[in-house]
């Protein structure tokens, strides 16, 4: 698809979404779809195989289409209302951090700090997935919150999506969290 087939409206959208992007492949895309360039030609420019620039479009256009659906949730507005009354405080934050970093090393990072966790309390990656999936688990359960279950299967499919953005290796060209604040 070129962007002379996208509607105006889409393309307003597919703008808003493409500034979350990591700028490495805001560029990689800049150059696909705007300047019409070749993959070949962009391997060359950032010093990458084809097969590179190939896979990052594929993995740009996958992250748009997850952070327009994470977008459609809204889930903040009324996530402490509607689940402080089924989870306890940890269980709540491994929900809230699970969805803002997609990182099970960096939700049991924050909660460790946030509950002053140590010793056997401590968490780990291990442990914040099991409570996790213990949480999604009871969510379908609950029909009245199926749709922060639904929410929470798209954070848990999407985990690597959300979480390579994240890690300031991925691209020291972004602050982490300046995706998620395009969110809101």
């Amino acid at each position: 698809m070129t962007c002379a087939e996208i509607s105006s409206k889409d393309q307003e959208k597919f703008r808003d979404l493409f500034f979350l992007l990591p700028e490495v492949e805001q560029r990689i895309i800049e150059y696909f779809y705007y300047k019409r360039m070749s993959q070949k030609e962009i391997a060359d420019i950032f010093g990458m195989t084809q097969g590179a620039v190939s896979s990052r479009l594929k993995r740009a256009r996958k992250r748009m289409l997850y952070f327009e659906e994470f977008k459609a949730y809204h889930w903040e507005n009324t996530f402490d209302e509607d689940l402080g009354s089924i989870f306890g405080p940890l269980d709540m934050e491994v929900l809230r951090h699970m969805a803002k970093t997609g990182g099970q090393t960096q939700t049991a990072l924050v909660l460790n700090g946030l509950f002053n966790l140590q010793g056997e309390m401590k968490m780990n990656q291990v442990k914040i997935r099991y409570r996790f999936e213990r949480c999604l688990k009871k969510l379908s359960k609950q029909e009245n919150l199926l749709k922060y279950y639904n929410f929470f299967r798209l954070v848990k499919k999407n985990t690597y999506t959300n979480h390579e953005i994240k890690l300031p290796h991925f691209n020291h060209l972004r602050p982490a969290d300046k995706w998620l604040e395009g969110l809101k």
